[in-house]
This record gives structure tokens, sequence and C-alpha cells, in this order.
């Protein structure tokens, strides 16, 4: 769980990285934001992805973001 989206974001793009699906960062519904395998989602939590992967076009932690 994450509450800071630039955080979330590296570590779904370091899930990616390693091992080698799409992330997304989905908003639940506390608040907290959770970073899920893309294409294991739901059709109800794909409207809150507010971040994947699959359109990043980086795919790599960038080691500025800690």
């Amino acid at each position: 769980m994450f509450t800071d989206i630039a955080a979330a974001i590296e570590e779904a793009r370091y899930l990616m990285n390693t091992s080698g699906h799409h992330h997304a960062v989905v908003q639940s519904s506390a608040g907290v934001m959770l970073v899920r395998l893309l294409y294991g989602i739901g059709v109800a939590a794909r409207r809150k992805v507010m971040f994947s992967t699959d359109v990043d076009g980086m795919g790599v932690v960038i080691p500025e973001v800690k």
C-alpha cells in the first residue's frame, strides 16, 4: 500500500522490469494506492487505474525517485 504516487509508480516499474509483466497503480476504496498485475485486475478496478506500465514507455526503475 502506498500514499505517495511517485513511490507507487517506481514499484510498478520495478515489478514490470523484474517480472516482465505489466503492472498498474490502482486507488483502493480506502484511499491508498495498490500496485497490481495489470491483467489480473477486474473491470471495476480498471476504472481506478492511476498509472500503468503498459503505456509508460519506460518500464525501468528511475533512480532519482526513492
